[in-house]
């Protein structure tokens, strides 16, 4: 047996459950917890951010097990006392060839896309520091402003006159927007946030988790697709998503590079990348950087999977790009709709609180290069039928309007 759990602490786990609504986990779960449905070969699978499908792409395996193979164990310490001395080692060549590829030239990598998030505001804003922040976010962008002891300015989600608004009010500062959110899917005005941080002298950070390998040319990002490498001081990302690794980077200038090496703790207090995880991240990048068919079915798939929804009856205005985010109300209508979806074969995720707003839960399908016509063809059908059995119960569902007279909200965003 275990200790038993101080009464402060049983009382904070008792009232996640009451409030959610969920039985404790010592009884039968809710089936939020768990799906009922065990995915066929025939499945339609819109749960993974491997938007290209390279995760297990032979050329990348191979890489990953030679240098795993090779390997007698790396530099297994912290990158400041690696990575920091040693200039031809092999993370510093890969974090000087991404950070080409994304543009300024230079970038550090980091265990995940939160670490570097959070690293990177820890690191460059300040106690007090006015950090301008779009409403949806990523949580990890969040807590990064709280490891600063910063200022969270939260601005409505892609409103540039409530971010001037503020902006006039709190002064200079930081900037922080994702180019693709990971909810819904919509597209940050990516063109007008540069004016505005040139305009009031603002450090504008974008979060490409979401836009880097599949938007722009060779996959290399939004900023650059919109011509933007220049107004952009520092672009972070999860490798995650399109790179289908698990890392995080930054891409800066090699000043501000350098200061994050030594001032970010994720980066100090976090072990340094070893050879079989670099590995396939080179080989990751030789794959986004040759391989435009895979971004041109990516994007056909999307155009014929929100066209298909849309034909379906639902309302999806609240996104543009791979990532479909269905808004279902409560979690127990999403719950819902989630498993009448499963039961007919197609496996989306389901988002709630804390990555949504409190009973504002969202079905998230991830649309990605592998999808065949069949595939669309079933996810048609699943929809419509779906509509049909739940419409009258899920309101939220229904394309009552051609455009809601405003989204439904959402909180701090998951990857």
């Amino acid at each position: 047996m275990t200790a038993s759990l101080p009464p402060f602490l049983s009382m904070q786990v008792e009232r996640f459950y009451r409030r959610r609504g969920f039985k404790h986990p010592n009884r039968p779960a809710h089936p939020f917890w768990y799906s009922l449905h065990d995915m066929g070969p025939d499945s339609v699978k819109l749960q993974s951010n491997d938007y290209l499908g390279l995760a297990g792409h032979p050329y990348v395996r191979d890489a990953a097990v030679t240098a795993l193979m090779a390997s007698e164990g790396g530099g297994v310490m912290s990158q400041v006392f690696f990575v920091g001395r040693h200039e031809g080692c092999e993370q510093r060549r890969f974090e000087t060839r991404l950070g080409e590829f994304v543009g300024p030239g230079s970038g550090i990598l980091c265990q995940s896309g939160y670490d570097a998030n959070v690293g990177l505001l820890q690191a460059v804003a300040t106690r007090g520091m006015p950090v301008y922040i779009d409403q949806y976010a990523h949580a990890s962008l969040y807590q990064g402003i709280h490891a600063a002891e910063a200022a969270p300015v939260r601005v409505r989600h892609n409103d540039m006159e409530d971010l001037r608004d503020k902006l006039i009010a709190g002064g200079a500062g930081v900037i922080v927007v994702d180019s693709v959110y990971s909810v819904s899917g919509s597209r940050s005005p990516l063109r007008k946030v540069a004016e505005l941080a040139g305009e009031f002298g603002c450090l504008l950070v974008v979060d490409e988790s979401h836009s880097l390998g599949t938007h722009g040319p060779q996959g290399r990002g939004l900023v650059h697709e919109l011509g933007l490498v220049e107004r952009v001081h520092v672009v972070t990302a999860s490798l995650a998503k399109a790179f289908a690794a698990r890392a995080g980077f930054i891409a800066c200038d090699e000043s501000l590079t350098e200061y994050l090496r030594f001032t970010a703790f994720p980066t100090i207090f976090s072990t340094a990348l070893l050879p079989h995880e670099l590995a396939p991240l080179h080989a990751t990048l030789d794959v986004v950087m040759r391989d435009e068919e895979r971004r041109q079915m990516l994007w056909h798939n999307v155009r014929e999977v929100r066209g298909a929804i849309e034909a379906a009856g639902y309302d999806i205005s609240n996104g543009s790009e791979q990532i479909v985010g269905l808004r279902c109300g409560p979690v127990r209508s999403a719950v819902r709709f989630r498993d009448a979806l499963e039961s007919r074969g197609v496996f989306g995720s389901l988002f709630w609180y804390p990555a949504t707003e409190w009973q504002q839960s969202v079905l998230r399908l991830s649309v990605n290069s592998r999808l065949q016509q069949a595939d669309i063809m079933k996810l048609a059908d699943v929809m419509k039928a779906v509509r049909e059995e739940l419409d009258g119960d899920m309101p939220l569902l229904a394309a009552k309007r051609r455009r809601p007279a405003r989204p439904q909200a959402l909180a701090t965003s998951i990857g």
